[in-house]
């Protein structure tokens, strides 16, 4: 299986975070796209992972992380790193970018500066045909709006997709796939998920693919308190048991659609 979006490089896996490639190597973890969330991260991950054959990267900035950044480096820093990054071996991806106002997002300013740097990111992943990793939480409807607004089709995925069958077609009418990690194992009566779950049945398998979010997002009925791309074995059985579809056929088409997504073959 392909993990399509994982952050290897925190903390949080200081203590073993090479013995646990190898592990996920000897359990079948094909390969893992590490994410990018800010300037220093971009760094960090190619410093642990440049040699390992099983990571890719993707190289962006979080909306979270644009208020942070701009102050440092200003938009044009910013687009002159990420053109330099996006360059370098084994990038398959800018991101992850986009949207974000659940939290620490205090006022229109804010909201207008995520805009600012998500248009960078997609007008850099137009000019250089590379796929996008997406993050929009709280405001799918803005995101489409921008995305759509190009009257272009895009390459890439909407990370940690929760939404409606309609949001999703919009999505992958726009060219993109849908990363379905933990939380299609969470409870119908968490908020935000119950229409998530219950359209996931008529949610096409040709437009998904796996994710973990690692260390975050830990499915239900996985122990530790950190998620890793082990973890996918029990997303996969989730989707395979509520779209009624074999686990192995699933797991196939889901793979081909990573590899494809990010050019991995």
């Amino acid at each position: 299986m392909i993990d399509t979006h994982t952050h290897y490089f925190l903390k949080e896996f200081d203590c073993d975070r090479m013995d646990l490639l190898e592990r996920l190597r000897e359990n079948g973890i094909t390969h893992i796209v590490e994410a990018a969330i800010d300037m220093e991260s971009n760094f960090i991950m190619r410093k642990y992972f440049a040699n390992n054959d099983m990571v890719s990267f993707g190289s962006g900035i979080h909306p979270l992380r644009v208020k942070s950044e701009n102050r440092i480096y200003g938009l044009n820093g910013c687009e002159n790193i990420l053109r330099t990054l996006i360059k370098t071996p084994k990038t398959v991806a800018i991101g992850e970018t986009g949207l974000d106002y659940t939290r620490e997002v205090s006022c229109e300013e804010d909201k207008e500066l995520q805009k600012t740097y998500f248009r960078m990111q997609l007008e850099l992943a137009l000019e250089t045909d590379m796929p996008l990793i997406l993050h929009v939480r709280g405001c799918h409807e803005d995101a489409l709006e921008i995305l759509e607004s190009y009257g272009k089709q895009f390459k890439g995925v909407c990370h940690c997709f929760i939404g409606s069958a309609y949001t999703a077609q919009r999505y992958t009418d726009l060219g993109f796939s849908l990363g379905i990690g933990g939380s299609c194992t969470y409870s119908k009566n968490r908020e935000g998920y119950e229409e998530f779950i219950r359209d996931l049945p008529v949610l096409s398998p040709e437009k998904m693919v796996l994710e973990t979010d690692s260390p975050y997002l830990i499915p239900v009925g996985c122990k530790g308190k950190r998620n890793n791309s082990l973890n996918l074995s029990t997303v996969l059985a989730t989707l395979s048991r509520v779209m009624d579809i074999p686990e192995e056929m699933l797991e196939s088409i889901i793979e081909r659609n990573a590899k494809k997504c990010f050019s991995l073959e």
